[in-house]
């Protein structure tokens, strides 16, 4: 197998999925990104509030209590990172995801290539 690729990028992952919070970390690890995983939009926001700067945040749209959605409009704004959304179904077009500062859609399910090219698309 060969070895983890190295980058710079930081990359935070909100999905209320366990599974799937799994499987995104495992390949965006081996594509050399750091990767920081919160199962709530609420975990997610103590992590952009104390930690080092995300360059990137993608998330979930639906998920109880607090939706990906309303996790944008509400992240610190200081160095905010580049957004990516994902769902299954949304009733959210991809002109409100802009205006909420998304940079792309990703949709489930999505093949490992797809999650690739929309997170360096994301960081672009």
């Amino acid at each position: 197998m060969p070895p983890e690729e190295t980058n710079t990028k930081r990359v935070l992952v909100v999905d209320d999925e366990d599974v799937l919070l799994s499987m995104i970390r495992r390949l965006l690890k081996k594509a050399g990104y750091e990767v920081v995983v919160a199962g709530s939009a609420e975990s997610a926001l103590e992590i952009l509030s104390s930690q080092a700067a995300v360059d990137l945040l993608l998330t979930d749209i639906r998920m109880p209590k607090v939706s990906g959605a309303e996790l944008a409009a509400r992240m610190p704004r200081r160095d905010p990172p580049a957004i990516v959304f994902m769902s299954g179904a949304s009733e959210e077009t991809e002109e409100d995801l802009r205006k909420l500062g998304g940079r792309a859609f990703l949709k489930k399910p999505f093949r490992s290539a797809d999650l690739l090219a929309v997170i360096e698309a994301g960081l672009r």
